[in-house]
């Protein structure tokens, strides 16, 4: 069969424009078809079927109905891709008459895409009508990729073709597509493993690299624990917080970072009763204090300087330079756009905080402080020569003169009304004056040595005033009368004020310390020790959480008060006790004592519940079961006994040690208690039965007790001078408290872990304050969330 010098084309496709997809596709398929160069001894097969005739790929610019004719002239095969939308194409109907004309009517190959030969339904026919006129005699036959699929349709076009079997040459095809797949699968196979071993390659590349990373975070970590260590120690408690906030996790249960349990030892470190250093000034501090939002502090020193601080990062912000001598106080105006100051050169000088220009400089002799009124218009100023000066705060212009002092005034005010002026002086006295009219209203008395500051309570009900007769008094600001008498320092009191609320009292004097009072019982809270000279000025925070004071050591100190507060004391024991814990629902309290009494509490008012009885020598050690409803104690009788905690009646006295036992305690779950003897042994008794189950040998007896946190991950062992916390898992020390003068006997968690009791020999308990250290790094995390390392800071601290 020559085809190749008879026709042009193997094929003709003839479609209707809507099934174009259709011809281009089978037209792929016949002309990417290879067929075998010898199937059943027919040598004459073309190595592959090509070209096939499709009117849009081979027309050329022209006569095309003229191409058409002439292309299917040239054409072996008509395949017609019939559907109910060829069957109504006069053009398909055409081309197929046109093939019949020619004699090759057995030469048209129907491939059927869809609808039904002659179909009795015009709308489901997918025959052209001429093939339909056929006689029977003639009838073709075609593919229906419905009744086979589309690949066999194929297949059985191509057989037609070249007058093949169908089934012989689907089976070849079959054979082929398998022999494909198997290659694909075998390839895909051979790619998988190469991919998977690359992977696995990457992924160990990857874990090398992300464990070395690790642990250069882990040696990073501890360098700036130690780091953060000899920070808090020279003063600056705000950068040791910080950089071991960069260095701690986030979060402990998902960690970002390495835990080590130098950092969480530094970081509790760094939470102890002190705060940040602001360092810069060259001479003595004079004044200090805090903006109205507590984010700036302003500094006035005898360097001729006044500084504005970052409260958060310590970070000097600007500095206003004084020509003409030391500056003895600064201060911010209401709107925070001006300061006043004073100088020792007998000026008042009102400063542009913007542009750090001076605006006014108003002359006063001998000046010692000035402050703006609450509106801003007017400053009052204070003066050596027994005087109060009132100045138009605009124009600098002097409006009155106070006179009534018999010595030098130290400082003047404004109530926070604006409608008095409040003063102190050498002449022992504080006096109140009519801010319109200069007229003195009232002069208060009770100091016997030079009043060095007076200021008024929040609400102007009161006064809070301080002397060089060491004492700090308050007052009533309408009557004038002593409220209370605040002794405590040791020397020359220089400065004192109220907490924004109004509750506390800060004051700073020449015995270098500075004291908290509560302002309405007039007791001592807290003394804060770390300056090293005299300090000159002392106050809180708007939101009463610190404390800054100025010295003539020429610090700045800001002080984190609340830190390892003491909340409540339990008394009631006639000996020495022994040990405390609270019940498992954190309600009650169980301790033991020398006076070989065991006592329950009430956790909240610190009252006596119950008196349990029975030992018959010093109660060492008393613990609850972990489901509260059993005591075990340890005595120096040498037995542990089992009571009832609602009843105090005893269930079990276990019998077993030789000498005292210095601590008993149930395990986890209940069915077992631990003891520990002198007669160095530990021992493990059964609850139910009393018996003894198993018995260690110790090396010493030296430690009181061991006592695990609730997630076992701490563990708190007591001696006779400290109490120390250690993580558990690498041994390592996290906390240290010492006892004040007093032997500390033992020390344990309250069931959430916040707070830790601890008892001594000053025949105490006491409950204080012991966070968890995720709530520690949430705390240090929330105050420096706008104030992140600076990355001068980060590259400073190798944290980059």
């Amino acid at each position: 069969m020559d085809t190749e010098n008879k026709y042009n084309y193997f094929a003709f496709i003839s479609y209707k424009r809507e099934d174009e997809d259709w011809a281009r596709w089978i037209q792929h398929k016949l002309e990417h078809y290879k067929l075998p160069s010898n199937l059943n001894g027919r040598t004459e097969l073309p190595k592959e079927i090509r070209p096939v005739f499709r009117d849009t790929s081979e027309l050329n610019p022209g006569n095309l109905q003229q191409q058409l004719n002439d292309a299917l002239v040239q054409s072996k095969y008509l395949i017609v891709i019939c559907s109910p939308r060829s069957s109504n194409s006069k053009w398909v109907n055409r081309e197929v008459e046109t093939f019949i004309k020619l004699g090759r009517t057995q030469h048209i190959i129907p491939f059927i895409i869809e609808g039904t030969a002659f179909s009795k339904d015009p709308a489901k026919e997918c025959f052209p009508q001429a093939i339909r006129d056929l006689p029977s005699e003639q009838e073709i036959l075609g593919a229906n990729i419905n009744e086979m699929g589309r690949d066999a349709a194929v297949v059985k076009v191509i057989a037609q073709m070249f007058e093949l079997k169908f089934d012989e040459l689907w089976q070849r095809y079959e054979r082929e597509q398998k022999k494909k797949r198997n290659w694909i699968i075998t390839a895909s196979t051979i790619a998988l493993i190469i991919m998977t071993g690359v992977a696995f390659w990457m992924y160990m590349q990857r874990e090398r690299t992300l464990k070395a990373n690790w642990m250069m975070m882990e040696n990073r970590s501890r360098f700036i624990a130690e780091k953060a260590i000899t920070l808090f120690d020279e003063g600056d408690s705000y950068t040791s917080r910080r950089i071991l906030l960069d260095v701690l996790p986030t979060n402990l249960l998902r960690p970002d970072k390495p835990y080590t349990p130098e950092a969480e030892r530094a970081l509790r470190y760094s939470f102890q009763n002190n705060g940040a250093i602001l360092n810069g000034h060259k001479d003595d501090v004079n004044t200090v204090f805090y903006n109205d939002d507590g984010t700036k502090i302003i500094s006035a020193s005898k360097d001729e300087s006044i500084r504005i601080w970052d409260a958060s990062t310590g970070k000097e912000l600007s500095r206003l330079t004084n020509q003409n001598g030391a500056v003895f106080t600064a201060s911010f105006s209401p709107d925070e756009t001006k300061i006043v100051s004073t100088s020792s050169d007998g000026t008042i000088e009102v400063w542009d905080v913007a542009t750090g220009e001076m605006i006014n400089s108003m002359p006063c002799n001998k000046v010692n402080s000035a402050y703006f009124s609450p509106d801003g218009k007017r400053i009052v100023a204070a003066s050596w020569d027994s005087t109060i000066r009132v100045y138009d705060a605009l124009n600098a212009q002097e409006i009155m003169t106070l006179r009534g002092h018999t010595n030098f005034v130290t400082v003047a005010t404004y109530s926070h009304d604006g409608k008095q002026i409040m003063s102190a002086s050498d002449d022992n006295t504080i006096r109140i004056w009519d801010a319109e009219t200069g007229t003195e209203q009232m002069k208060i008395e009770g100091h016997t040595n030079w009043v060095t500051t007076a200021f008024y309570s929040p609400d102007g009900n009161n006064i809070v005033s301080a002397s060089y007769d060491h004492t700090v008094r308050t007052w009533d600001a309408a009557t004038g009368k002593p409220i209370h008498v605040m002794n405590g320092h040791k020397s020359a009191v220089h400065s004192a004020c109220y907490s924004r609320d109004g509750k506390l009292i800060v004051s700073g004097g020449k015995d270098k310390t500075v004291i908290v009072w509560d302002a309405e019982t007039g007791k001592s809270l807290h003394e804060l020790k770390g300056h090293d000279d005299l300090i000159n000025f002392a106050s809180f925070s708007p939101d009463g959480k610190r404390i800054i004071s100025s010295s003539d050591d020429r610090d700045i100190r800001i002080w984190d008060y609340e830190s390892e507060e003491e909340m409540n004391k339990l008394v009631g024991h006639e000996g020495d006790i022994n040990s405390a814990y609270y019940s498992p629902d954190g309600k009650t309290i169980v301790s033991a004592s020398d006076d070989k009494t065991i006592r329950i509490w009430d956790a909240e008012t610190g009252e006596t519940i119950r008196v349990i009885t029975g030992h018959n020598n010093w109660v060492t050690s008393a613990n609850y079961s972990p489901d509260g409803k059993y005591i075990v104690s340890a005595s120096k009788d040498k037995t542990v006994r089992i009571w009832d905690a609602a009843t105090g009646e005893e269930l079990r006295c276990l019998k077993g040690h030789f000498r005292g036992i210095t601590f008993a305690e149930f395990t986890n779950d209940g069915s077992t208690v631990v003891s520990a003897s002198k007669d160095k042994t530990i021992r493990l008794w059964d609850v139910t039965t009393g018996e003894e189950i198993k018995q260690y040998k110790v090396l010493t007896d030296a430690v009181h007790l061991v006592q695990f946190s609730d997630d076992e991950r701490q563990m708190v062992v007591t001696s006779e001078s400290e109490t120390i916390v250690i993580d558990v898992e690498t041994g390592e020390e996290l906390d240290r408290k010492e006892s004040n003068n007093e032997a500390l006997l033992s020390a344990s968690y309250s069931p959430d872990g916040n707070r830790m009791l601890t008892i001594s020999s000053d025949k105490t308990i006491r409950i204080w304050n012991h966070p968890p250290l995720q709530e520690l790094i949430d705390q240090t995390g929330e105050r420096f969330k706008d104030r992140p390392l600076t990355p001068e800071e980060r590259r400073m601290y190798y944290l980059e």
